[in-house]
């Protein structure tokens, strides 16, 4: 039988979720914002993290169900169960890029905002000594 460690079982798994969760995160949270009009920019993103919760409050809550983990899960049925619920997982979410890559549009482009030299206060120029 072989020996699983956290090593070998949980870290490559978080590992790819963590690059995954980074490659998809910002560039999905800046087309949401980027796509509100200005004076709304507060509300798309609030909307944007209520969705981000709930998204993930349903899948702790509906996976388990659907992929037969149970609270007496144990030995090969939790097996079963967790490879079943990260093969629903992965499926849901190349669905949704899917999605994503079929119904967001880019944006007019942002433009640059100069920021004014950390030598002025005010208006005036601080001489430096």
């Amino acid at each position: 039988r072989p020996v699983h460690t956290y090593v070998t079982v949980v870290l490559p798994g978080a590992l790819v979720f963590g690059a995954g969760l980074t490659i998809t995160v910002a560039p999905l949270t800046t087309a949401v914002l980027a796509a509100a009009e200005e004076r709304l920019t507060g509300l798309a993103s609030a909307i944007n993290n209520a969705v981000a919760r709930i998204a993930g409050l349903l899948a702790v809550a509906v996976l388990p169900g659907l992929t037969g983990l149970g609270g007496g899960a144990l030995g090969a049925s939790l097996d079963e169960g967790y490879r079943a619920a990260m093969l629903a997982s992965a499926i849901l979410a190349a669905v949704g890029g899917l999605v994503a890559l079929a119904t967001i549009r880019r944006s007019v482009p942002v433009e640059p905002v100069t920021h004014p030299d950390l030598g002025q206060a005010c208006g005036r120029a601080v001489e430096r000594g």
